[in-house]
């Protein structure tokens, strides 16, 4: 992970453990990332983040993602499970849904089954150990990775569509093919 934490030692995995412990319940009021009045404001500092690592930008967004992990570890191991995982997901994505970059759970699922499902396959991508739970360090290579893919090129807002299709959403057959080779 380019964000300096891949620990993956015993020793490393409990530092981070007790670190995520200190912050819950502190909710996210610690960073301004929901503070954005307007979407190109959002999205200017999404992309700063991403590409300076050791940017005000990513040291704000570091903290509202560590806030949404320690809100989502509900016993308190620094470990999130997939069933975690789920209300993690829906955290963390509050912040792009105020500006319409995210589909809320009714727009992306026909239901609760499909829901779970999609995000349990989401959560086995991220978690490579294959230990069934993931740690902060996880989290936050894959959530930046994911954030680096949509500003890269250029983040759209979240058009309306029918359950799983609703991902598929080119603006031209050009980005259509492109979509198909990934």
């Amino acid at each position: 992970c380019p964000y300096g934490l891949d620990r993956t030692t015993k020793e490393g995995d409990a530092k981070n453990s007790n670190d995520v412990n200190v912050l819950k319940g502190t909710g996210s009021h610690r960073s301004y990332v929901k503070d954005f009045k307007n979407a190109e404001d959002f999205i200017a500092f999404l992309t700063a983040a991403v590409k300076d690592r050791s940017g005000p930008e990513m040291k704000q967004f570091y903290i509202y993602l560590q806030d949404c992990f320690a809100n989502a570890d509900q016993d308190l191991d620094g470990l999130v499970g997939p069933k975690e995982f789920d209300s993690l997901v829906d955290e963390a994505a509050a912040a792009p849904r105020i500006f319409g970059f995210a589909p809320t759970t009714e727009q992306l699922y026909m239901n609760e089954a499909e829901r779970l499902a999609a995000r349990l396959e989401l959560f086995k991508t991220i978690d490579t150990a294959g230990r069934g739970l993931i740690a902060f360090p996880e989290f936050l290579c894959w959530a930046m990775e994911h954030i680096r893919a949509k500003t890269s090129r250029g983040a759209k807002q979240w058009q309306s569509g029918v359950g799983m299709l609703s991902l598929i959403q080119p603006s031209s057959a050009e980005e259509f093919v492109e979509f198909l080779k990934a």
